[in-house]
């Protein structure tokens, strides 16, 4: 049979029944439990060679949001914008109506757009070595790539 470390040193302490007394037989403190972190730390890559300590419960939002499909703008809101936006377009008719596929092909592309619009300006905020976003940020990303450009972003 194998010996484990918490046996050997069983067997080797004497026991308090020995015929020893005077021998002070106090008890050994038991360590204090450690505390644990609520999250645990989940190191990551952005850029080759940098670690990002980020943690367990933000790794898994971010995670759980990439492998969603669902739009962040709720419905209804976005709806009554572009109902407003075309109203104020063209003046002289108030009864416009829009199909639910074209709405839903809008509503793919704003996020879309604002989505890489972020992406986009994160990467200037981290090359300026900045975790928060600044409005030149955008700023500079618009500059660069234009509101109106076919191939943004």
């Amino acid at each position: 049979m194998v010996k484990t470390k918490k046996s050997v040193d069983a067997a080797a302490r004497p026991s308090s029944s020995s015929d020893d007394s005077n021998q002070n037989t106090s008890k050994r403190k038991s360590k204090t439990p450690v505390k644990k972190r609520k999250t645990q730390r989940v190191v990551f890559e952005v850029y080759p060679g940098r670690q990002h300590a980020v943690s367990k419960k933000v790794w898994n939002e971010i995670k759980h949001l990439q492998m969603t499909t669902f739009n962040c703008i709720p419905k209804a809101p976005f709806a009554r914008l572009v109902r407003e936006i075309m109203q104020n377009t063209v003046e002289g008719r108030q009864d416009f109506r829009i199909q639910m596929e074209a709405l839903a092909a809008l509503h793919d592309a704003t996020e879309y757009y604002i989505t890489t619009l972020f992406e986009h300006s994160n990467l200037c905020a981290r090359h300026a070595k900045r975790v928060t976003l600044a409005p030149k940020d955008m700023q500079l990303v618009l500059q660069l790539k234009g509101p109106t450009d076919p191939g943004f972003p």
